[in-house]
């Protein structure tokens, strides 16, 4: 056997070895995933309480591909789709949809170590670079969370888009992987809008494969810019006001650059060093001293890192900080309503900095040789690293576990978290801990005593316990806080019904109906207190409103026995 063949076949064998090794560490740092359940964060929204995932028929299929669930970047219709598929399979089994994330982080993991070595990077930094990108600590958020599948899905079509182009420039008559990168690329934007940043990294790789960007890389990218354009204004078009997120408080344009820019340090030393993660980062993280303390330290040992780097090679550094940074681009949005800092917003941009920095690992992009003892040195180093990475993301996964297990340990990092306080108590309320409950109404309430969705909350408790004077107090005090708070109206005007109050049912669901007339629920309640008063006329024009706005079977239902009772 020829000396050649023997390298070619220790070359596949390695390969082999390594492709083997990171599907066993990566899966072993999540595994505790697989044991988690459903959250209160979206999850009831986007899954439990979804109808758009429980039938495949074309007239659900086509309301999904014309609806953007939760805001404006919720425009992800292939990851709604996937639960449509999973429920369709499995029904709501929390271990089917941690299994679909836990083996798409895999082959992204897999992903990023193809997409290194085609990108020159030796087989040894490649790997090196996957291990990382597979077990870091940043990256359980979109690993445990369900909802964390867009980022997961977007970045399998994202990864799979920048491979096919990087092919397509460095194969005489590859023209097919342009198209195949083409099609991955409308994939992505249908999982998450996120992708919009694939044009601008895509003449990134021009630049780095060909030397340049010319006229022709330009016409290349031209497609890509368009469906970029094309997916920014569906996202618009099939947001909602009705699917947006009310609880973050709207900042000025100013404040949210401020933030954005913050965020580039935030990230950088999080990779470095990730500690305090959680699920909720409030909007005052960069106005805590002790935290932004740790977030400079984490960045100047990345900028001395990075200039190491760079004196090594300045086109992988150059090409990792701009990729970095047009990946986290499109968090911008988030950062104007008040949501600036998220683990999943890292997921795609950690390959940018894992590419500056992948010069300094052994086999590195430079093939730089080092003595035998320097290199087994740096390997002890990286092992132990990928130890504490590792554990930490075990541990992490399990935090995840359940609703109060998440906002218990968001608290125990912060505090004063009034979202963290909320949704545990929410979580609580549904164990039938009512007095939990409470308390964490009662903390939330000292750090934002002006939010009226506290008192009604704490009056949706009372509700439950049947301590219907208490429920009414707290209700009148939401409202009271907020005269145009539709929630308010509701909850008040169901407890007047419990009550047999109808008349003042009817005041109370007409004012809420007057606040948001698109809302089915005013109608439909409003509807039914017009049934209870004997205005059946009434009571059938709002039904039917209702029915328009949201086809159920219940409000069917009650259209019928409202004309049944009006024609005796």
């Amino acid at each position: 056997m020829s000396a050649s063949i023997m390298e070619k076949t220790r070359g596949k064998e390695l390969r082999s070895f390594f492709i083997l090794s990171l599907i066993f560490i990566t899966v072993l740092a999540n595994l505790p995933a697989l044991k988690n359940g459903f959250t209160n964060w979206d999850d009831p929204r986007l899954v439990l309480k979804n109808p758009d995932i429980r039938s495949l028929s074309a007239s659900n299929l086509g309301k999904i591909f014309s609806t953007s669930y939760i805001g404006l970047g919720g425009y992800t219709p292939l990851v709604v789709l996937s639960y449509a598929v999973e429920y369709r399979l499995h029904r709501l089994d929390p271990r089917i949809f941690h299994t679909t994330n836990l083996v798409l982080h895999v082959l992204n993991t897999l992903l990023v170590f193809w997409l290194f070595q085609l990108l020159g990077a030796g087989i040894g930094a490649s790997f090196i670079v996957a291990a990382i990108f597979g077990i870091h600590p940043i990256h359980v958020e979109a690993v445990a969370w369900i909802q964390g599948r867009k980022d997961l899905l977007f970045s399998f079509f994202y990864i799979g888009a920048l491979i096919s182009y990087v092919q397509f420039l460095r194969k005489p008559g590859g023209r097919r992987f342009y198209f195949i990168a083409l099609g991955l690329s409308g994939l992505a934007l249908f999982s998450k809008i996120a992708a919009v940043s694939l044009a601008p990294v895509l003449l990134l790789l021009e630049w780095r494969v060909s030397k340049r960007i010319d006229r022709k890389a330009l016409t290349r990218s031209a497609p890509f810019w368009g469906m970029a354009l094309i997916f920014i204004f569906l996202g618009f078009l099939t947001h909602s006001p009705a699917t947006s997120q009310a609880t973050a408080p709207h900042l000025s344009i100013t404040r949210g650059l401020g933030l954005l820019f913050y965020s580039f340090a935030f990230y950088a030393s999080k990779t470095l060093l990730p500690f305090g993660l959680h699920a909720s980062y409030s909007v005052e993280l960069s106005q805590n001293q002790a935290g932004l303390m740790l977030s400079l330290a984490g960045l100047a040992i990345v900028m001395t890192l990075l200039y190491l780097a760079y004196r090594r090679d300045r086109g992988a550094v150059v090409f990792g900080l701009l990729f970095f940074f047009f990946t986290l681009l499109p968090t911008l949005p988030s950062h104007l309503v008040g949501q600036p800092y998220a683990d999943r917003y890292m997921y795609l941009p950690l390959v940018g900095i894992l590419f500056a920095l992948s010069t300094l690992f052994p086999t590195s992009l430079t093939q730089t040789r080092q003595p035998q003892r320097g290199m087994a040195i740096s390997w002890v180093v990286l092992i132990l690293v990928g130890i504490l990475l590792g554990a930490q993301s075990w541990r992490l996964n399990g935090v995840w576990h359940d609703s109060v297990s998440l906002w218990t340990h968001v608290l125990r990092i912060d505090p004063k978290n009034v979202m963290a306080y909320l949704n545990r108590a929410e979580a609580r309320v549904s164990d039938k801990s009512y007095d939990e409950a409470m308390s964490d109404y009662d903390q939330a309430q000292g750090l934002t005593p002006e939010n009226p969705n506290i008192p009604m909350s704490r009056g949706a408790v009372y509700f439950l316990r049947e301590e219907y004077a208490k429920a009414l107090i707290e209700y009148d005090k939401s409202i009271a806080l907020d005269p145009h708070f539709f929630e308010g109206f509701m909850s008040r005007g169901v407890l007047r019904a419990r009550l047999k109050q109808f008349d003042k049912a009817l005041e109370d669901f007409t004012a809420a109906v007057n606040l948001k007339a698109t809302a089915y629920s005013g109608h439909y309640y409003r509807g039914l207190a017009f049934k209870e008063l004997a205005m059946y006329d009434s009571a059938l024009q709002e039904l039917e409103i209702a029915y328009r706005i949201s086809p159920t079977e219940q409000c069917r239902a009650q259209i019928a026995a409202v004309s049944a009772e009006k024609n005796r």
